[in-house]
């Protein structure tokens, strides 16, 4: 029985030769940003076509940056990124270097972002705060179903996108919401009060109506409610009258033609209101 001799076959010495970047198209911005998204800034940029001559692995430009300091959640779905994995052989790229483009951020992706990325050129404001809602509220006084320009103008200090638009939007919603309930309980109250003449219901700085809008809109009473505001609230309180005293309130969709009627009455914002002074 002959031995057999095991036979280690050894790897051959592969030589690495220098990793040469070819610089033959216009790197894509997202495609960095992707890279950042998903590896750090600690990661390996070779993967990445077409990286400029002058980012070199070895250039002393090259930093360590702290990704703590970046707390980025933003939903990037799978046919954003790369299905592959990237080798990681070469050491980290300057990210001072890069060029970060513009991105849109969707609603659900700013929400998701608790802090802005120093490394993309978005410029983010915080958004909506409690003194944004105080100056909502006093808009109302004047307008009761602005318009997206009207918002943009009057809030120049907030950088505006789908969700922020949305949020006035609702504000003003729930505004017109309070508003319209109080008057149908009001109008209600005077008829169960025996009232036979439309003209024998006023809103005065003395009524129960305007305290309890007042109380809504200008919490802390410190804001002159102008006097073409109680003319509105009466008009609507008439106009729930009437149509509650005609039974129109049977149907579904009675509101509507006062709806109707109450968008035709906003008044123009002072000017005072554009700047953040006034809140």
């Amino acid at each position: 029985m002959s031995s057999i001799t095991p036979t280690v076959k050894r790897p051959y010495p592969i030589h690495q030769t220098p990793f040469q970047y070819n610089y033959s198209a216009p790197l894509h911005d997202t495609h960095i940003l992707e890279h950042l998204l998903k590896y750090g800034p600690h990661s390996n940029f070779a993967a990445l076509s077409c990286m400029p001559p002058s980012m070199d692995r070895t250039s002393p430009e090259s930093v360590d940056l702290p990704w703590d300091a970046i707390s980025m959640r933003s939903k990037v779905t799978s046919s954003h990124l790369g299905h592959h994995s990237r080798p990681s052989s070469l050491g980290a790229v300057a990210v001072d270097n890069l060029c970060l483009p513009h991105v849109k951020i969707e609603c659900s992706e700013l929400q998701n972002m608790t802090e802005r990325n120093p490394y993309m050129s978005l410029n983010i404001q915080e958004g909506l705060t409690p003194s944004h809602l105080k100056k909502a509220k006093l808009m109302f006084f004047y307008t009761r179903y602005p318009s997206s320009n009207v918002l943009k103008t009057y809030f120049p200090d907030v950088k505006f996108n789908r969700c922020i638009t949305s949020q006035l939007i609702k504000w003003f919603s729930n505004f017109r919401e309070f508003y319209y309930i109080q008057m149908e309980k009001f109008a209600r109250q005077a008829i169960a009060d025996g009232i036979r003449d439309v003209k024998d219901i006023t809103v005065s700085r003395d009524s129960e109506l305007f305290r309890a809008l007042n109380m809504h809109y200008n919490k802390a009473n410190d804001f002159h409610v102008p006097d073409r505001f109680l003319e509105v609230a009466e008009i609507t309180l008439h106009e729930f009258y009437n149509a509650i005293s005609a039974s129109k309130d049977s149907d579904s969709s009675w509101k509507k033609s006062i709806y109707k009627v109450i968008c035709k009455m906003d008044s123009e914002v002072p000017e005072e209101f554009k700047t953040s002074s006034c809140m």
